[in-house]
C-alpha cells in the first residue's frame, strides 16, 4: 500500500518551528519596539550569514540586478537585506507596538493621491511590494479611512501562518489567502464595495507572464488586470519605508500608478499594462535604496 501523506499542520519539523516562532513572540514582545528591531536585525544578521541557499538565490538576483557592482557590494547588501528581514519580523510579532502601529507614527508623502483615494466613490487597487517597512502596514492602513484588505500568499508552515493572521488581525489587517476557493470573489466584492485591496506584486508568482525587470524577463502576476477590469478599480503604488526616527519612524510614499489603458483591453492586456508600470516603479525605488528590497524572492528564476 502507498504511505499515507503527513497532514502539513502536523509535520514534526512545522511543530517545532512554531513552538519556537511562540518563544521568540513572547520575548520580543516584552522589549521596546526599538529594541526589538535591533536585536532582531542582528540576529537575522547573524543566521543569515549561515543559510547558503537563501544567500545564493540573492547572489543570482543581485547579480541580474546590479552586474557592474563588486562582489563585496552584493555581499552588504545581502546582509541588510536580512538585518531589514529582523526589523520586519519584530513589526509583526509586534503588531500594536503603541505609537509605531498608529496613523501618527507614518510620515505620508503623495498627500494629493491619499485624498484622491479618500474621495473616489470607486475601490483602489494598490499595488505594493516587500520594500523597507512592509508588515508595518496598521497605521498606514487607518490613513486611509477606506475598508482595507491584504491579497496574501500564505507562509509554508501553515501553524505559523495561522498566528501571523491572527497578529494582524489585531492589528486591524484583514487578509485573503490566493490560495481560498473564493479568494478572488472576495476580493472583487472588496472593490466594488469601495474598499482598498493591497497585492503584494512583487513576488514571484506560480502563474503570470515574464515581464521586464532590470532589463530581463521576470514571471510576474497579471491578477491586477483581472480585478482591475471587473471592477473599474483606481490603482495606486505604496512604498513603505523606515526614517530612523523615533516619533515616526514609517514613511509611507502613496502614488497613483499611470499605465496604459485601452478600452477593448482584456484582463491579460490589462493586467500587462498595470504590471509593466508597477515592475518599473519597482525598478526605481530598487535602484536607489538597494539594501530595502526583499532579494530573497528569485524574480528572473528560469
Amino acid at each position: 500500500m502507498p504511505e499515507a501523506t503527513q497532514p502539513a499542520a502536523t509535520k514534526p519539523r512545522y511543530y517545532l518551528e512554531w513552538l519556537l516562532f511562540l518563544g521568540f513572540s513572547l520575548l520580543i514582545r516584552l522589549l521596546p519596539m526599538p529594541l526589538a528591531r535591533g536585536l532582531l536585525a542582528g540576529f537575522f544578521d547573524l543566521v543569515g550569514r549561515l543559510i547558503t541557499s537563501q544567500n545564493r538565490r540573492m547572489e543570482r538576483s543581485l547579480q541580474v540586478a546590479f552586474p557592474a557592482q563588486s562582489a563585496d557590494w552584493r555581499r552588504m547588501r545581502r546582509r541588510q537585506a536580512w538585518r531589514n528581514l529582523g526589523r520586519s519580523v519584530a513589526e509583526v510579532m509586534k503588531p500594536r507596538a503603541g505609537q509605531n502601529s498608529s496613523a501618527s507614527a507614518v510620515r505620508l508623502q503623495a498627500e494629493p493621491e491619499l485624498n484622491a483615494i479618500r474621495h473616489d466613490p470607486r475601490g483602489t487597487l494598490l499595488l505594493s511590494g516587500h520594500f523597507g517597512a512592509w508588515e508595518a502596514m496598521a497605521g498606514f492602513a487607518d490613513l486611509l479611512q477606506r475598508p482595507f484588505l491584504i491579497f496574501y500568499r500564505p507562509l509554508e508552515n501553515p501553524r505559523i501562518d495561522a498566528e501571523l493572521r491572527r497578529s494582524r488581525r489585531r492589528a486591524g489587517i484583514n487578509l485573503v489567502s490566493i490560495h481560498e476557493p473564493d479568494a478572488v470573489r472576495t476580493a472583487i466584492r472588496h472593490l466594488r464595495e469601495g474598499g482598498v485591496l493591497c497585492l503584494f506584486a512583487d513576488q514571484r508568482w506560480a502563474r503570470g507572464e515574464p515581464l521586464p525587470l532590470f532589463g530581463q524577463p521576470a514571471l510576474t502576476t497579471l491578477a491586477a488586470g483581472l480585478l482591475q477590469r471587473a471592477t473599474d478599480a483606481r490603482v495606486s503604488m505604496l512604498v513603505h519605508r523606515r526614517t530612523g526616527e523615533a516619533k515616526q519612524p514609517y514613511e509611507a510614499v502613496l502614488e497613483a500608478l499611470p499605465y496604459d489603458q485601452q478600452p477593448e483591453d482584456g484582463s491579460r492586456d490589462r493586467g500587462r499594462s498595470i504590471m509593466t508600470a508597477f515592475n518599473g516603479r519597482l525598478e526605481d525605488w530598487v535602484r536607489a535604496h538597494p539594501d530595502s528590497w526583499f532579494w530573497m524572492q528569485d524574480r528572473w528564476k528560469p
